[in-house]
């Protein structure tokens, strides 16, 4: 995953909670988007799965993306500075 065009980094003293995805091979991408998150561009290059959806995890609630997904993690919904997951498969 690639964050604002660069390797997604580690956690550091300066950034607890950077970006971080999990990836099935032409099946399925998670992409968990911690707080404080809003401002940066996310990219997995290589991926191309049909259905999107992000989830809310402070209610648990779905919002479908109508577009397939092929590389690019959209716009997330507001609040943008909260917590998100982005789920692709």
């Amino acid at each position: 995953m690639r964050v604002d065009g660069e390797i997604c980094p580690l956690p550091t003293e300066d950034n607890l909670c950077p970006p971080q995805a999990a990836i099935i091979p032409d099946e399925a991408l998670v992409v968990y988007i911690p707080r404080g998150n809003a401002e940066r561009k996310l990219e997995i290059a290589g991926v191309n799965l049909s259905m999107a959806k992000w989830i809310d995890p402070r209610s648990g609630d779905v919002i479908s993306i109508e577009t397939p997904f092929a590389g690019q993690i959209p716009e997330r919904p507001d609040p943008i500075d909260e917590d998100w997951v982005f789920v692709a498969e």
